[in-house]
């Protein structure tokens, strides 16, 4: 049954000491945010671990605080997001989105219109480069959009971040990809 359940019926089981319900929520969320948070910076698997089993640890010691107004998905991704970034300034590191060519990919497949008119004989490493260049607030959205398939809510929740900003980024991040890769 629990693992029928929904994310938000789950949180309020964990905010009662349920640890089993925690359990099913890591097995629901590890991979995607461990992407995630590779995703945010060059980190390595090791690094990028810890700072995922710290984000489930800070879901776990905030159950009950948990805002029952946002989805858990928007509130987990902020949490990793957050803690991310955290790490990054304790090791003094700029945050830097490491895009990987399998990311490219999905990437071109979710953006048809770009493949479209982009010249075949442009390779993955010329498009992952163009992406790392882009500014990392259109980097984060345009990956919680295509890679991790936010919508623009959930997006606007992550960020903490208006959802007609969100639209406002992604439509210059799509443009100034479409710009450097015709």
């Amino acid at each position: 049954m629990k693992r029928d359940s929904s994310d938000e019926k789950l949180m309020k089981m964990v905010a009662q000491g349920d640890e089993e319900s925690l359990g099913v929520l890591i097995n629901r969320y590890q991979k995607k945010l461990l992407r995630f948070i590779s995703s945010l910076g060059k980190i390595s698997l090791q690094d990028a671990e810890d700072i995922l089993q710290e984000s489930f640890i800070k879901v776990y010691v905030n159950a009950k605080g948990f805002d029952a107004s946002l989805s858990f998905s928007a509130w987990v991704y902020r949490i990793a997001r957050n803690s991310t970034y955290s790490w990054m300034r304790s090791m003094r590191a700029r945050p830097h989105i490491v895009i990987s060519v399998e990311d490219v990919e999905i990437l071109l497949k979710s953006t048809e219109n770009m493949a479209e008119t982009m010249d075949s004989k442009i390779k993955l490493e010329k498009v992952k480069e163009v992406i790392e260049s882009l500014p990392n607030k259109y980097r984060e959205v345009l990956w919680l959009q295509l890679i991790d398939e936010k919508d623009y809510q959930e997006i606007s929740d992550i960020l903490k971040i208006p959802k007609s900003t969100v639209a406002t980024r992604l439509s210059r991040a799509k443009k100034k990809l479409q710009q450097w890769l015709i």
